[in-house]
């Protein structure tokens, strides 16, 4: 979808029954600009010929965890082996929903198969992904299991020193379910997961997929080895520079470090590879292209979910087809309003938002 397609798009699935005039007048467009618009729409898929949103036909299908986030923070110097006076706090988490609902703030249309369970904190995220407009109706919700639950603790920097997660409930996301949406997967332009969904998911991903765009973020060192059987049929990665390190088995703690890694990655078969450093930047590689961007200096209030805003909105951008360098521009950017910000997510997230953050660097 281009960015017009996109605003079209988004006015007609908030508006059902809205009129091409009435569009027009919404976005500030011709109404002959609008018609050859939904016309394109349709031929790609996104629209039905009655003008209705096709929901089997959404670009995007994200697999992963949601969990209920538990945070602690220090105040003051942080003292190992001993309690620390500090703020604790619950919110929304999980790698594949905080990048789904970042790139839902971003106009972007998903698909998000999860597992969830009956109880308070399942309902509460159920209920906000609805709330974001995303299609969960793939997803299990367990009578049988808690809701994923990952808690960590942010020294006074608000850097994470460390976590613990309990994901058991994540096993119901097996080669069943997937294999129950192989044919909603398969007509997904791209297809997301993280390094929390089990092995025989992730096989049955690769087995069924046909034409859809596989794109990974394996979550944490723990987890990479999950993937790397897979790296001829992977489009795109995004790892931090310790995954890329632990797969690739070359040290990154730079760019030059990076860059060897990332050759690493291009010569397995992945066409698209994202390493970021946190500091230390960011760097993209694929066949034809080579970027290095080193970080955007600020005051970090939460790290937690930076790398999660950088992906959803590297998706948003690949699926808008913007170039490689506005793809790592729109994740640092997404990046650096997050560590800016003192929830994992930032709720107002959004393209503008973006933009304008970016312009005080120039």
């Amino acid at each position: 979808m281009t960015d017009k397609e996109s605003s079209i798009y988004k006015v007609l699935k908030d508006n059902p029954g809205i009129t091409s005039e009435k569009v027009a007048e919404i976005l500030g467009m011709s109404k002959l600009s609008v018609q050859i618009c939904v016309e394109l729409l349709k031929q790609k898929g996104y629209i039905l010929e009655d003008g209705s949103i096709n929901n089997s036909s959404l670009s995007v299908t994200i697999i992963g965890g949601s969990n209920v986030d538990i945070q602690g923070k220090c105040i003051g110097n942080m003292r190992m082996h001993d309690s620390n006076v500090g703020a604790i706090k619950f919110t929304r988490g999980g790698v594949g929903r905080n990048i789904a609902e970042n790139f839902a703030r971003l106009g972007g249309d998903l698909r998000f198969i999860t597992a969830l369970a009956r109880d308070e904190y399942g309902r509460k995220i159920f209920e906000h992904l609805q709330d974001l407009g995303i299609d969960i109706y793939d997803s299990i919700l367990s009578r049988d299991y808690e809701t994923s639950t990952y808690m960590y603790i942010l020294n006074e920097k608000g850097e994470m020193v460390v976590a613990v997660n309990d994901m058991s409930i994540m096993k119901l996301i097996d080669d069943k379910l997937i294999i129950n949406a192989k044919d909603k997967i398969n007509r997904s332009v791209y297809t997301f997961f993280d390094g929390n969904v089990s092995e025989e998911a992730i096989k049955a991903i690769f087995d069924i997929k046909k034409g859809t765009k596989i794109v990974v973020d394996p979550v944490s060192v723990a987890k990479v080895d999950k993937i790397k059987p897979y790296l001829s049929q992977i489009y795109c990665i995004k790892l931090n520079n310790y995954e890329a390190s632990k797969l690739s088995d070359i040290y990154v703690v730079d760019e030059d470090t990076a860059i060897k890694a990332a050759e690493y990655f291009i010569e397995q078969g992945v066409e698209k590879v994202f390493i970021t450093m946190g500091a230390k930047g960011v760097l993209y590689m694929s066949k034809n292209n080579m970027i290095y961007k080193p970080a955007y200096k600020t005051e970090v209030k939460n790290a937690t979910g930076a790398g999660d805003a950088f992906s959803g909105a590297m998706i948003y951008a690949m699926v808008n087809d913007y170039s490689d360098e506005e793809i790592v521009e729109l994740g640092m950017g997404a990046a650096l309003l997050t560590i800016e910000h003192e929830e994992t997510c930032v709720p107002d997230m959004s393209l503008e938002k973006i933009k304008e953050r970016l312009a005080r660097e120039i």
